[in-house]
């Protein structure tokens, strides 16, 4: 047996080749079926939850280089239906998180912020989705999700932008067009900086952004474990704080791109307006970062 890839397989070729995944083994997969001209051929497995988010109905899920569309999420039988396609766009859905906080265990000022530790309910619903053209990621279109929502209970560490502390008197210095901006490219980067040090992949993390949040009356960031109870990822990323917050600045300055791309605050979007997001929030991060510096 061999490991490639985050997957344990069989070496030997005279067993046969199965594959399994360390971080979506559950009793609870879908499998993909291809239904082209009339097959009936398992091309593929996904766990539950990712389901919902990656291969619902007209959804393009993409098979060792080739593109299928989602004819039927059967979620009851556990069977996905695809058929072959040709497309010159791939879907993303838009992920709608509602977040309950259910305990406080610490509540203090550190790195210039005001944080926040504790469990919290995590309510997850794919609502729409788009199509993005490939190369330009250019919006061609919508279409609507009509699945049910997953829950978990998890540990949670929330970043709370409070104007009594520095990282939130720089927050509410931005114009309230820049805000929303602000905080939702913030957490795209944190997402893609944090597991650096936290020695994970970014899916083992959940951010979410609020502007105003109805618990706590203020903006906030709520980066939580994607795992029932939390693993200690949200712990981590308190304890490593100041140094997430270097790293996302030193992401942000080095990045050559002009205005956002995948690999800092993500890809310049159209309903952002004329808030150029990059300068915004380098700006915040610089400010944030020099009050660590003292």
């Amino acid at each position: 047996i061999r490991h490639t890839g985050g997957k344990w397989f069989w070496a030997d070729r005279s067993y046969p080749a199965e594959n399994v995944s360390l971080r979506t083994t559950t009793p609870e997969n879908v499998v993909i079926v291809d239904t082209t001209k009339g097959r009936d051929e398992v091309i593929g497995e996904m766990d539950l939850p990712s389901a919902k988010l990656l291969i619902f109905d007209h959804a393009i899920y993409i098979h060792l280089g080739d593109q299928f569309v989602v004819t039927r999420l059967d979620l009851e039988n556990r069977r996905c239906s695809v058929e072959s396609t040709d497309t010159d766009y791939w879907t993303d859905s838009i992920v709608k998180s509602d977040i309950k906080v259910l305990e406080q265990d610490e509540d203090k000022a550190q790195a210039g912020i005001r944080t926040v530790m504790g469990d919290v309910l995590v309510r997850t619903q794919a609502t729409k989705f788009k199509k993005l053209k490939y190369h330009t990621n250019e919006n061609v279109g919508y279409g609507d999700i009509s699945l049910p929502p997953d829950e978990m209970h998890t540990r949670s560490t929330v970043l709370l932008f409070d104007p009594a502390r520095p990282a939130g008197k720089l927050f509410a210095s931005l114009g309230e067009s820049a805000k929303g901006v602000v905080i939702q490219r913030l957490g795209v980067l944190l997402r893609t900086v944090a597991p650096v040090f936290l020695l994970c992949d970014p899916r083992d993390i959940g951010v979410a952004e609020r502007v105003r949040d109805p618990h706590f009356e203020a903006p906030c960031l709520y980066i939580y474990d994607q795992y029932p109870g939390g693993i200690g990822l949200s712990e981590g990323f308190l304890r490593d704080l100041p140094r997430i917050a270097r790293g996302a600045r030193e992401v942000v300055e080095r990045c050559p791109c002009d205005h956002g791309c995948p690999s800092c605050i993500g890809a310049p979007d159209a309903e952002q307006g004329n808030v150029d997001a990059k300068a915004e929030v380098r700006r915040f991060l610089q400010g944030w970062t020099d009050f660590l510096e003292g």
